[in-house]
């Protein structure tokens, strides 16, 4: 029971505060890792991907795998074309088939030309009938309403995105309707570009 649940959860995490002692809790829940923990280690046939704070491990994954296995993702392939330091962190310009030529965070900086996954999560797109920068021009799938949130299923080509878009958002959606078409694109630091492999 989806409500039990959530219950158990902010009970373990009061006796987790009371008590003051190490809990391993082991899930393949990931939104419950994420929610229960302080500290987050990714497992991959035996051996760590990745360890960390569940925010970097959600928002700055290492690898593919940690950006897939930690809730859901998009990914793009594309190729580097430059990366180039800025005061939030490096940025990476990427051509890439689906979306063109995009910019994204990318870690640790690669050579030009080296292939490349780029990984947005599906509410860091916003859903627009105009055009921006990072943008794709998407047909509209299937629209899943969730309360709070909608699941859009969009593709453009061989891409197909999901996105999750607020249903409290002020600006008329009404251009967002099976079988119509959208803009999808993403800020530069909300995406992160990873080694392919």
């Amino acid at each position: 029971d989806l409500k039990l649940r959530q219950h158990l959860l902010m009970e373990l995490l009061t006796i987790h505060r009371q008590v003051g002692t190490t809990f391993i809790y082991v899930t393949h829940d990931q939104t419950e890792a994420i929610g229960l923990s302080d500290h987050i280690a990714v497992m991959n046939e035996g051996r760590v991907e990745q360890c960390g704070a569940p925010r970097e491990i959600y928002e700055s994954p290492r690898t593919s795998f940690v950006a897939a296995f930690i809730c859901d993702t998009n990914f793009i392939t594309g190729e580097v074309v430059s990366c180039e330091a800025h005061a939030s962190g490096t940025l990476c310009r990427l051509k890439t088939e689906a979306l063109g030529e995009v910019t994204a965070r990318i870690l640790e900086p690669l050579p030009a030309g080296a292939a490349v996954r780029l990984s947005v999560r599906p509410e860091a797109w916003s859903v627009t009938s105009v055009p921006s920068s990072n943008a794709i021009r998407c047909r509209i799938e299937d629209v899943l309403y969730l309360g709070a949130t909608s699941s859009i299923t969009m593709s453009a080509g061989t891409q197909r995105l999901i996105v999750h878009r607020s249903n409290r958002q002020e600006d008329d959606a009404a251009f967002i309707k099976r079988g119509g078409e959208a803009w999808a694109s993403f800020h530069p630091e909300d995406a992160v570009v990873l080694p392919l492999g």
